[in-house]
């Protein structure tokens, strides 16, 4: 073996040597400092490394935890997929806890779960959280944002509060209940504000136009805000709403403000300006609370509209008449000139072409809620029932397109009961054949119009029902000769759904399945009255005498099997001798006793008659003497049976009689049917 092959083979094994551990290397895995379970389904770990990780499945305790003694050496935090909740006061306190992650599993963040740790920079809130709790990321003094989802439904009071770093919420796009604008949270509606993020750098703030109230501790601490505008349409402002702004010099307040709440201009200490939209009497009429000296003591200017000079975008928002009498749609002072379509105020919604609004317009307006009717320029909401629009005949519900009715609807087009045609999505359907309604019942279409020389039956997605002269025929339940064809409804529905049954029509019965006369089916169907011959889907009553059914060997009496015939009957059924007994209505392969036919009354072993036995055979109506198999009806006389004499009387055993009995000369003595001595 040549020398480089020994030193490659000695390296593979090195190799494998430290791949299985055998040689010591410089770096060690991370040691566990302690664990425990923190839930019924959860356990905690916490290494040398300031790492916590918390696995299982389900929800975690309340209250301070079990690591809580460790809780200025956890430095991240892993929660694993599986886990559901993070309890109240899970990190409390984990003042240098720096990086968290938060797995897919999770519905619910905890009160004060994050509360004080003092070094938690970012969070992103996976989706599928629905709740975080009040206080929750109470004193964060390093957090700078928060990624929230669009599961997202509540957030407790002072979730973000006293985090000076604070600079940005982000909501995910879908969320149905809240709305970030520029970082502010506010309602999805964008009607409150909810909080202002009290590190955002701008020194000016506009609240935007539709926003109609500032919820409590909203714009609380933001410390680096010189100037607010409040746009008009803001009704109130909550309690410490803007408490402790100190550097915030000037406010402009709406004449449609109504209400400030207690503390909300609190430690406001720079204040010197408030700008009042209204006049000094409506000024007086605004309910402002108690502790709200500084905006009392500014300088107040009533009736002051800022002119529009592009600092104060809110001014120009929405609807708005310009001077030359044109309304126009602008966002944040901006002009809309690329939108067409509706916009909403206080007065309802508006038809804008290219940012102005088209006061000429008449016809149909589509935005994402639906397609709607513009009359003149506004949305005739008062608009409900059909309309001719601009040469197409529609149905509206409050001015909307009833584009949702996909079930076709009938109407009188001309309002003289001479054109009935189908409506369906809140248009005429000139192809629609099917039902379709009206408030006097359900009808046939055809074409798009109603058939009323129609009978027969049609189908939908409810069923099949039967139409009489172009209407459904809900008043019709029981049999009824359709186009030739024998069906059940009920209430014009055809029973598809019952089993198979018979039903009387006229005189004779039918066997139904499903509602149709079942034409393929011969043999038995058994009723609470009987059971009875159904040959090919009508009940065969012509039918007394034998018949087989299925393979089956059945007698009848106008076609109901003779259940009732529970004494045996003999029959011949292939004219071959071979006789066989017949009960209720059956062959009975099982049946020994007594039976009779046209030709007399036999003894049968195992359904059979038996031609070899003799004997005597009892049964509900006496003994009988047998001979070879029949019952000998005309035999009179003493009769020596096996090892006794019995005196027997047509066929049947005397068991009534007792004393002398002559014959042949002989007088027999006889007891009970039975000879007991003779002279």
């Amino acid at each position: 073996m040549k020398k480089g092959k020994v030193w490659r083979s000695a390296a593979a094994v090195l190799v494998l040597i430290f791949m299985l551990g055998l040689l010591p290397v410089s770096a060690s895995a991370a040691e566990i400092v302690s664990s425990g379970t923190c839930g019924v389904n959860l356990v905690w770990t916490l290494n040398n490394e300031g790492v916590l990780t918390i696995s299982g499945t389900g929800d975690m305790v309340d209250g301070d935890p079990p690591w809580f003694p460790f809780r200025e050496s956890i430095l991240s935090v892993v929660v694993s997929r599986g886990v559901t909740s993070i309890g109240n006061r899970a990190f409390f306190e984990c003042s240098n806890l720096t990086d968290v992650a938060l797995p897919s599993s999770l519905t619910d963040i905890g009160d004060q779960a994050f509360a004080y740790c003092l070094s938690l920079v970012n969070v992103s809130v996976p989706e599928g959280v629905t709740g975080i709790g009040k206080d929750a990321f109470y004193c964060c003094y390093k957090l700078t944002g928060v990624t929230l989802p669009s599961t997202l439904s509540s957030i407790g009071s002072a979730a973000f509060a006293i985090c000076p770093e604070f600079a940005g919420f982000n909501v995910a796009a879908g969320n149905n209940v809240f709305s970030s604008r520029d970082g502010v949270l506010f309602t999805k509606d964008g009607k409150t504000l909810l909080q202002y993020p009290r590190s955002k750098p701008d020194a000016e703030y506009t609240i935007p136009y539709g926003t109609e109230q500032v919820a409590n501790g909203a714009i609380m601490d933001c410390f680096k805000l010189t100037t607010l505008y409040f746009s008009e349409g803001l009704t109130s402002i909550g309690e410490n709403a803007v408490q402790n702004c100190s550097k915030l010099t000037s406010v402009y307040l709406p004449a449609s403000l109504a209400s400030v709440g207690a503390r909300a201009f609190n430690y406001c200490v720079a204040l010197t300006d408030v700008y009042y939209a209204g006049d000094a009497n409506a000024w007086g009429r605004i309910s402002v609370g108690a502790d709200n000296n500084p905006l009392l003591w500014a300088t107040l200017h009533p009736s002051t509209k800022v002119p529009y000079n592009g600092t104060n975008p809110a001014l120009k928002h929405g609807l708005v008449e310009d001077e030359d009498g044109f309304w126009r749609f602008y966002k944040d002072g901006v002009l809309q000139s690329s939108y067409s379509g509706l916009v909403e105020d206080e007065s309802g919604w508006w038809y804008v072409i290219r940012g102005e609004v088209n006061l000429n317009y008449t016809g149909l307006a589509t935005n994402e809620n639906g397609t709607f009717y513009i009359y003149k320029g506004q949305l005739a909401n008062w608009r409900t029932g059909c309309e001719w629009v601009n040469g197409q005949y529609c149905e509206f519900y409050e001015g909307q397109l009833t584009e949702w009715k996909t079930d076709a609807t009938v109407v009188d087009l001309n309002g003289d009961g001479t054109t009935w045609v189908t409506m369906r999505c809140g248009r005429l359907d000139p192809h629609y054949t099917g039902l379709c309604s009206n408030e006097n019942g359900w009808w046939y279409a055809f074409d798009g119009k109603m058939n009323f020389d129609y009978t027969g039956l049609v189908t939908n997605d409810y069923g099949t029902w039967y139409i009489y002269k172009g209407q459904l025929a809900n008043w019709r339940t029981g049999l009824e000769m359709v186009n030739g064809e024998l069906c059940e409804f009920y209430q014009g529905q055809l029973t598809t759904w019952k089993g198979s049954e018979l039903e009387q029509y006229g005189s004779d019965w039918y066997y139904m399945t499903a509602g149709r006369v079942d034409s393929g089916y011969t043999g038995l169907a058994a009723t609470g009255n009987g059971t009875f011959y159904v040959w090919q889907g009508q009940l065969a009553n012509w039918v007394t005498g034998l018949e087989t059914v299925n393979g089956e060997l059945c007698e009848f009496y106008q076609g109901q099997l003779t259940e009732w015939k529970t004494d045996a009957w003999v029959v011949d059924p292939n004219g071959d001798n071979h006789w066989t007994a017949m009960r209720c209505g059956r062959v009975d392969p099982s049946y020994t006793g007594i039976g009779e036919n046209a030709n007399g009354v036999w003894y049968l072993t195992n359904g059979a008659i038996d031609f070899t036995y003799t004997g005597l055979q009892t049964n509900a109506y006496g003994t009988w003497y047998v001979y070879k198999g029949q019952l000998e009806t005309w035999h009179d006389g003493i009769e020596e049976i096996g090892a006794n004499w019995y005196y027997i009387y047509k066929g049947q055993l005397t068991e009534w009689f007792t004393g002398d009995f002559e014959e042949g000369g002989v007088v027999y003595h006889v007891e009970s049917g039975v000879v007991t001595g003779w002279n």
